[in-house]
């Protein structure tokens, strides 16, 4: 049975197949005649389980392998859930008691500072299940560098059939394009240097926000930055070879910028992201007033040209 069939059976992402078998965690023959993978039965059965124990990679090879049975496991994913509750509870009873309190505030200033402690926590829980979600559809590198990617965006909940209908055609399509290489930058930081990470991902939050909040230094840095990009391109021949080279050279993923339809999809699912473009298409307009024309389709043009040469 070929990808394609097993992953409608299992539930799995045709990546997440993959990843499993790259972990070890079965073992697929390849049809000598033209190379596709073939499952059997039973390995369609161990990606059923799989897909059912929702478990870290080292305590399914621990069933896998003999060293862990499925009761020991169990207890074990029940113990985890316990404790997960026990979290959800405590941050039940902190927002009851602070929407209690609220009747009891008479300083409307305090009030909002009390409202919008309540609703970072109920952030924190959309956050986190969005990403949780991505991650366990898409287990291993490619799923964490999807998630820590577009981390500041994905605090929405899929909460009405429109949203789930976009979500089931963003997971489909993550699933059929390329994986993303383990010589990107980004990737190498995730698995080397986690706390070059954390120090990415706080910068990149911080200049997300201050560009929604049209922060009036950062919003001029990134209007002179377009156009001193294209008035160099334009009249520097030697920087303009320079652009092109770094285009060509590019790490990033065409598939998952803007105008992708990774991009366009979530753009209509996520509220934050949905502003962060429309401010960066609002830089744009101020830039091309400036410049007098369309920079986006100069340099779209420059690189084209260059490519039929």
């Amino acid at each position: 049975m070929h990808i394609n069939q097993v992953s409608k059976i299992t539930g799995l992402t045709k990546k997440a197949i993959k990843y499993y078998e790259s972990q070890g965690l079965i073992d697929v023959n390849k049809n000598p005649h033209n190379q596709y993978r073939e499952y059997t039965n039973d390995q369609i059965s161990q990606l059923k389980m799989i897909a059912s124990l929702r478990l870290p990679i080292k305590e399914i090879k621990s069933f896998l392998n003999g060293s862990k049975n499925l009761s020991k496991l169990l207890i074990d994913q029940l113990n985890q859930i316990n404790h997960n509750l026990k979290g959800l509870q405590q941050q039940k009873i902190l927002t009851e008691t602070l929407i209690r309190n609220l009747n009891e505030i008479e300083d409307f200033e305090s009030k909002v500072e009390t409202l919008e402690s309540t609703l970072q926590l109920n952030d924190i829980e959309k956050k986190e299940y969005v990403k949780e979600k991505l991650i366990r559809l898409f287990p291993g590198e490619f799923g964490e560098f999807i998630a820590i990617s577009f981390e500041p965006f994905l605090e929405f909940t899929i909460d009405n059939e429109r949203k789930h209908s976009d979500w089931l055609s963003l997971v489909n399509y993550l699933d059929n394009i390329d994986e993303v290489s383990m010589q990107h930058p980004f990737m190498q930081m995730i698995s080397e240097n986690p706390n070059q990470l954390e120090d990415f991902k706080e910068q990149n939050r911080d200049f997300i926000d201050r560009l929604i909040d049209k922060d009036h230094e950062l919003w001029e840095e990134q209007k002179k930055a377009i156009i001193h990009l294209v008035k160099n391109v334009k009249e520097n021949d030697e920087f303009k070879e320079q652009y092109i080279q770094q285009m060509k050279n590019s790490e990033d993923l065409p598939q998952l910028k803007e105008g992708s339809p990774f991009s366009d999809l979530l753009y209509k699912m996520s509220p934050k992201y949905k502003l962060f473009l429309d401010r960066q298409k609002q830089i744009k307009k101020e830039a091309d007033i400036e410049l007098g024309f369309d920079s986006k389709n100069f340099l779209k043009n420059i690189y084209r040209i260059d490519e039929n040469c």
